[in-house]
């Protein structure tokens, strides 16, 4: 049985490490094999199994890993970033480089096997309100 994680008005967040963009995209992207399926090593260690990249959003910061301001520019951010920002400081490792957040997405790793290959820590899901503006935007706003 696949879990069905969607749920509007949650977000979904990861943290990891890998060595540049581009290995932190292979991971978290999809390719199609010869039937056209869709797979991807991050959506199969994690057991979401497939998930719309329309609401995801990732973020590979390097070697400067700040939390508020690796979120200031996500999505509706204004709406979550203070929660989001104390969880990430709790779960956080010193070498992590790289945020994933899929949108629209409550995921729960108790109802499904992770792989131990998964290469993303899931932090926690957390509410978001849609149409709320990033947190620079609400910075911007204020000066």
């Amino acid at each position: 049985m696949i879990a069905d994680f969607q749920k509007e008005g949650f977000v979904s967040v990861w943290l990891g490490n890998f060595e540049n963009l581009e290995e932190f995209m292979d991971y978290t992207d999809f390719v199609f094999d010869e039937e056209g399926e869709a797979i991807g090593q991050f959506a199969s260690h994690s057991a979401l199994e497939w998930f719309d990249h329309d609401f995801v959003e990732a973020n590979f910061v390097g070697s400067s890993f700040n939390t508020r301001r690796c979120l200031c520019m996500h999505s509706y951010s204004a709406s979550f970033a203070d929660t989001v920002a104390q969880a990430l400081e709790r779960a956080r490792h010193p070498e992590d480089n790289s945020l994933f957040l899929l949108y629209d997405c409550a995921y729960d790793p108790t109802l499904v096997e992770v792989s131990l290959a998964c290469r993303l820590r899931f932090v926690g899901y957390f509410a978001y309100v849609k149409g709320a503006p990033t947190l620079q935007e609400k910075e911007d706003e204020l000066h």
